[in-house]
C-alpha cells in the first residue's frame, strides 16, 4: 500500500522484529505489547519476549508483565466458533490489561501462525481487531518474515489476505535471496 512508503534495511527478521517493536514505543511513548499465542518473531532477547512460542514452551520464563498474550485464533478446530467471538475476547483481554497499568505500544501477529504450526487465522478476525487497535493508538505491526514475498498464491503479503494494512511490516528471509537481509516497512508519520 502507499502509505507504507518507508523501509529501514537491517540484518534479519528478528532484527526488523525488535526494530518495530522498539519503533511502536518510542512513537507512543507506552512499553506494552501485545502478541498471539504460539507467536515467533525471532531469536533475539526481546524477539523471545514477544515469542509466545519461544516463552510459553519449556525453557521459557512466561510472559514478561509487559506482554499481552492473546488467544490464537485459528481458522480450524479453534476453542471459539466465530472471528467475532476472539475479536471480543481479545478486545476484553486489552481492556483489562490497559486497566491494570500497561498501556500497549503496538500488537505484532504473523498472518498466518508459522512456528504454531502454519496456522491461518480465522477470517474476519484482523478485519475487525486492526480498526480497534488504530483507534486506540495501538501500532499494528505484520510479521511477514516467513509470509510475505508472493508464498501465499495469489496475496503478495499475508496481511492482503486479511484485507487490513498494518502500520509496520516486518521482513526477513526471502527479501535478499539467501543473503542476511530484513527490514522494516512503515509510514511517512511513524
Amino acid at each position: 500500500p502507499k502509505n507504507l512508503n518507508k523501509v529501514m534495511l537491517v540484518n534479519s527478521g528478528s532484527e526488523a522484529s525488535d526494530l518495530a517493536t522498539r519503533i511502536a514505543k518510542i512513537v507512543t511513548g507506552k512499553p506494552g505489547m501485545a502478541v498471539l499465542e504460539w507467536s515467533y518473531h525471532g531469536n533475539t532477547q526481546n524477539g523471545i519476549n514477544i515469542s509466545s512460542y519461544k516463552f510459553d514452551r519449556k525453557g521459557g520464563k512466561g510472559a514478561q508483565d509487559w506482554v499481552l498474550r492473546l488467544p490464537l485464533p485459528k481458522a480450524y478446530n479453534g476453542r471459539l466458533k466465530t472471528a467475532e467471538d476472539y475479536f471480543i475476547e481479545a478486545k476484553n483481554m486489552i481492556e483489562d490489561f490497559e486497566s491494570k497499568g500497561t498501556a500497549l505500544a503496538g500488537f505484532i501477529a504473523e498472518p498466518i501462525s508459522g512456528c504454531g504450526g502454519q496456522v491461518p487465522l480465522m477470517e474476519g478476525y484482523l478485519k475487525l481487531l486492526v480498526p480497534y487497535l488504530q483507534q486506540k493508538g495501538i501500532l499494528v505491526i505484520i510479521d511477514e518474515v516467513q509470509t510475505g514475498f508472493g508464498r501465499l498464491g495469489k496475496w503478495f503479503w499475508g496481511f492482503e489476505m486479511h484485507g487490513v494494512v498494518p502500520d509496520i511490516v516486518v521482513l526477513g528471509k526471502p527479501i535478499a535471496n539467501g543473503h542476511p537481509m530484513g527490514a522494516v516497512v512503515t509510514t511517512d508519520a511513524i
